[in-house]
């Protein structure tokens, strides 16, 4: 299987290689001239960033990976990009709902869209995660969730309101997940986001 990333590097590389292929590799091994190399670099990612941060951020850690890998095997002494300041900055928190906005969803919303706020509120849990929730992975005071960086499934502590509203909810569950259709069916991607 090929690692879908080995395609991303083809053509950081190449980028690489017509910038900075005829670079000596003395330049890294003489602290001024590896000083030297790193303002030059950096007024590169500045010039690129102008018209795309995210790509110019993403062609200097390749650049600075192929230092850090020279450097490990004792190809060069110093690599000058060992640390830079990213251009791009994420901005998330605008896609995150205001409390106001998210009890004015929980109060209209159907029910079933009601526990899927209450658990994404509670667990940060992805959409796909909230369709297959078992009522297993809760145990009257804990929430089991998948870690996003590691796959392990973590215990986590079950909120008030996620305890709370799970605990009315078995009172009336009829079946294996938490999610379940009016129909007592398992929601589709298709149809859980609607």
């Amino acid at each position: 299987m090929t690692d879908p990333r080995g395609k991303q590097y083809i053509w950081k590389l190449k980028r690489l290689e017509v910038r900075w292929g005829t670079c000596p590799v003395a330049t890294f091994n003489d602290a001024d001239d590896a000083l030297e190399f790193r303002k030059d670099a950096l007024a590169w990612h500045n010039e690129l960033g102008k018209a795309s941060p995210r790509s110019a951020d993403n062609l200097v850690a390749a650049l600075a990976r192929v230092l850090s890998f020279a450097k490990e095997k004792a190809v060069i002494k110093f690599n000058p990009l060992d640390t830079f300041t990213r251009l791009y900055k994420s901005h998330r928190s605008d896609l995150t709902w205001p409390e106001d906005l998210q009890q004015q969803f929980m109060r209209t919303a159907r029910p079933a869209m009601v526990t899927a706020m209450v658990l994404v509120r509670n667990t940060a849990m992805r959409a796909s995660d909230i369709r297959k929730f078992p009522w297993t992975r809760y145990d009257g005071s804990r929430v089991q969730i998948r870690s996003t960086k590691t796959g392990k499934l973590l215990w986590i502590p079950a909120t008030r309101e996620l305890k709370a509203h799970l605990d009315a909810l078995k009172e009336t569950k009829v079946g294996a997940l938490v999610m379940l259709t009016p129909t007592g069916k398992a929601y589709t991607k298709r149809y859980f986001n609607g």
